[in-house]
């Protein structure tokens, strides 16, 4: 789970939460009670159970990425047309974005998303985009490199963003069979100040923290 540490009122013991649920809904409650017990502030979800009606909880178009101010700080501006695949919420002069992309997306689609999250975030700094993007790349510990995790590279050299993903843990894991497939990107302005790692603590859901 990343922490961001600064001098700063806005950077200050800032603790962010990212993880797939697996639309599980012991898994969502589970949540709830890290979030307490480890003083979150702002958690990244993907494919959550059920949706929160208060204001500082906000969803892409298809109900599978969210981004939850936990300790009910305002959004200060926030997507208002509602995407596909991401959302994005600006919060203590930080944007948050969340993003999901379906394994069962075709590789246009795939594209189509990332284009449209690159010309969505431009000229939003600071910023952390998180999720699960179901791809592989040797770039965050993957064993192989698939056509997805290609993309993301080419989408990270067109940008200012830095991979806060380091180490082999994976971040899905079901029976023997795991993969590091839940990412975090940054900018300067922040990648020095975040620290970023994947927890041990039980989720209920086949994804872990981070």
């Amino acid at each position: 789970m990343p922490e961001i540490s600064g001098d700063d009122d806005v950077t200050k013991k800032m603790k962010i939460l990212q993880l797939n649920l697996n639309h599980c809904v012991a898994a969502q409650d589970l949540l709830k009670q890290t979030i307490i017990d480890k003083n979150i502030d702002i958690a990244l979800l993907s494919e959550q159970y059920c949706q929160r009606s208060e204001s500082t909880w906000i969803t892409d178009s298809t109900g599978k990425a969210a981004i939850w101010s936990c300790k009910g700080k305002p959004f200060m501006s926030h997507s208002r047309q509602a995407h596909s695949g991401f959302t994005w919420a600006k919060i203590k002069d930080i944007y948050f974005v969340s993003c999901y992309a379906r394994p069962s997306a075709s590789i246009k689609d795939f594209e189509d998303f990332l284009l449209e999250l690159s010309l969505e975030t431009r000229g939003k700094s600071p910023i952390i985009i998180a999720g699960d993007f179901n791809a592989w790349s040797t770039a965050w510990g993957s064993k192989r490199t698939n056509h997805r995790g290609r993309l993301i590279l080419e989408f990270l050299s067109q940008t200012n963003l830095t991979l806060m993903n380091s180490g082999t843990k994976n971040t899905y894991q079901k029976g023997n069979k795991g993969s590091i497939i839940d990412l975090m990107f940054t900018n300067d302005t922040l990648s020095r100040r975040i620290k970023w790692e994947v927890s041990d603590i039980y989720t209920n859901s086949d994804h872990l923290f981070s």
